[in-house]
C-alpha cells in the first residue's frame, strides 16, 4: 500500500477489491474451496460490484446484530472477535484495491491468499457470539477455544495452492543460463552503476520491481531516461563532466565554430546510447549548461568573438556578396578579393556569416546575400503575377544573369514554396 500510494503507481481499484474479499468471504462457497481454480487464477470472473457490496453490506448486518447481542450480555471476547473481523474486513478492500498495478495485470494469485484466514476469522468472530449464546449456562470457554482451534486447523488446510507451470526451472532452456547467471554477473561486482534494459519485459520479470524502482525515483537514487530505463546519478554527473569537457575542448581549438555536431559530440562523450544522450542534452538544456539548436550543441556560454581584423574580413566578404546581387562569387572568389588565401580560418570566417543568416546556400557552393534573395523574390513574384508562368530565358533577362545562377535559384524557390514547377514553366504557387 505505501509504495502505490506514494509513488503514484497504477492501483486495482475499489471495485476490485470489493469483489476480490466479498468472492472468499461473503459468497458461496466462501472459504471451504480448496484451491485458485475458480477464484482468482486466469479466466476467473470476478462477481458484480453490485453483488459484492451487497454481500459485503449483509456481513455488515449480521455483525451489528451479533455486536448488539453481545454488547446486551456484556460479552467483551465475543465483541471484541467480531471488532477486529469487522475492521479486517474494511482494510482487506482497501489492501485489495489499494495493490499496484505490474506488468502482469492488476493482481497476482499470490498476493490474495490472506483472504482465506480473513474469512476463516470473519465466521469464527460470528460463531463466537452462536456458540456463546447457545451455552448460555456453564463456562463456554473450552468450547469456544475447541471451536477456534477447530477453525483455524481447517483454515490452514484449505489455504488455496496454485502451481501455474512458471518459474526459473519450469523450461529447460531455462535451467543453463540459470545456473550461469552468477558466473557471468560476478566478474561485474563493483564495476557499476550499470544500465539496464527492458527490465520488466523478460518472462520471470519482478512484479514489484516497478513499484521499487519508483521509490528509488523518488528518493534521486535513480534517474528515470524512459518508462523503460534508469540511469544512477553517478553516472548521470559523469557523461555531464564528459559531455561539458568535450564542448569546451571543442571551443577552445574552433573559437569561430558555432557548436560541434551533436552525433560528433555523442560518439566523443562515451558513445552513450540515444535515448540515455537526449535525456542528457535535455537535462544538461533546462540547467542552461548547453544549448542545442538543430544539430549542433554548443555551451551555453560560448558566442563568436571575432577580432578587429576579423570583423573586417567578414565585413568585406559580405558586402562582397551585397553588390553582387543575383549574380554572386564562389567562396573562394570572395575570399580571394578579400586577399586572404582560402585557409581553415578564412573559410571558418565565411562559415560565420552563414550561421548567422547572412548567407543562404542556394545550391552546393552556391551562396547569395540573404537580403538579395528577398529582393529577387519580390521581382519573380511580380513577374508572375504579370505574366502567369515562366522559364528559365524569362528570369535570366529578368535578373541579366547566365543560366548557372537561373536554374539554381528557380529550384530554390520551388523549395521554398514560393513557385511550383509544371513541365518546363514556373507559376505563383497558391497561398
Amino acid at each position: 500500500m505505501r509504495s502505490a500510494t506514494e509513488s503514484r503507481a497504477p492501483t486495482a481499484g475499489f471495485s476490485f477489491g470489493a469483489s476480490a474479499v466479498a468472492a472468499v468471504a461473503t459468497l458461496p462457497p466462501w472459504w471451504f474451496r480448496p484451491s485458485f481454480d475458480e477464484t482468482f487464477k486466469t479466466g476467473w470472473d470476478p462477481p458484480s460490484v453490485a453483488t459484492a457490496l451487497t454481500s459485503l453490506a449483509v456481513l455488515a448486518v449480521v455483525f451489528g446484530i451479533c455486536a448488539w447481542v453481545a454488547r446486551r450480555h456484556r460479552d467483551r471476547v465475543a465483541l471484541t472477535a467480531l471488532v477486529v473481523a469487522a475492521a479486517a474486513v474494511l482494510l482487506g478492500v482497501v489492501t485489495a484495491a489499494r495493490s499496484p498495478e505490474t506488468v502482469f495485470g492488476k493482481f497476482q494469485i499470490h498476493t490474495l491468499r490472506w483472504t482465506w484466514p480473513l474469512a476463516a476469522f470473519v465466521f469464527l468472530a460470528v460463531a463466537v457470539v452462536v456458540v456463546r449464546r447457545l451455552t448460555r449456562t456453564g463456562d463456554s470457554t473450552a468450547l469456544v477455544g475447541t471451536f477456534a482451534v477447530v477453525t483455524v486447523v481447517f483454515a490452514a488446510l484449505t489455504i488455496p495452492t496454485a502451481n501455474l507451470g512458471l518459474g526459473p526451472t519450469s523450461f529447460g532452456y531455462a535451467q543453463p543460463a540459470t545456473r550461469q547467471l552468477e558466473q557471468r554477473m560476478g566478474p561485474l561486482e563493483g564495476e557499476g552503476p550499470f544500465l539496464i534494459d527492458d527490465l520488466f519485459h523478460g518472462t520471470f520479470a519482478d512484479p514489484y520491481g516497478g513499484a521499487v524502482l519508483a521509490e528509488l525515483q523518488a528518493a534521486g537514487h535513480v534517474l528515470a531516461v524512459d518508462r523503460d530505463w534508469y540511469l544512477h546519478p553517478e553516472s548521470f554527473a559523469r557523461l555531464s563532466t564528459l559531455v561539458v569537457d568535450t564542448l569546451t575542448a571543442f571551443h577552445h581549438a574552433g573559437p569561430l565554430k558555432p557548436g560541434m555536431s551533436r552525433e560528433e559530440l555523442r560518439s566523443r562523450a562515451g558513445s552513450a546510447d540515444e535515448r540515455v544522450f537526449a535525456f542528457l542534452l535535455s537535462a544538461l538544456g533546462a540547467d542552461g549548461t548547453v544549448k542545442t539548436e538543430r544539430d549542433k550543441v554548443r555551451l551555453a556560454s560560448h558566442e563568436v568573438r571575432l577580432s578587429p581584423d576579423q570583423q573586417r574580413v567578414v565585413d568585406r566578404l559580405e558586402d562582397d556578396f551585397l553588390r553582387a546581387e543575383a549574380a554572386p562569387p564562389s567562396a573562394e572568389e570572395a575570399l580571394g578579393r578579400a586577399g586572404l588565401d582560402g585557409g581553415d580560418e578564412e573559410h571558418e570566417l565565411f562559415q560565420v556569416l552563414v550561421q548567422a543568416g547572412k548567407l543562404v546556400r542556394v545550391k552546393e557552393s552556391l551562396f547569395f546575400h540573404a537580403r538579395a534573395l528577398d529582393t529577387i523574390q519580390t521581382k519573380l513574384v511580380a513577374l508572375l503575377r504579370e505574366r502567369k508562368e515562366i522559364g528559365p530565358a524569362d528570369i535570366k533577362d529578368l535578373l541579366g544573369i547566365s543560366r548557372k545562377y537561373a536554374i539554381p535559384l528557380l529550384e530554390f524557390f520551388d523549395q521554398r514554396r514560393v513557385t511550383a514547377r509544371v513541365g518546363e514553366r514556373r507559376v505563383l504557387r497558391a497561398g
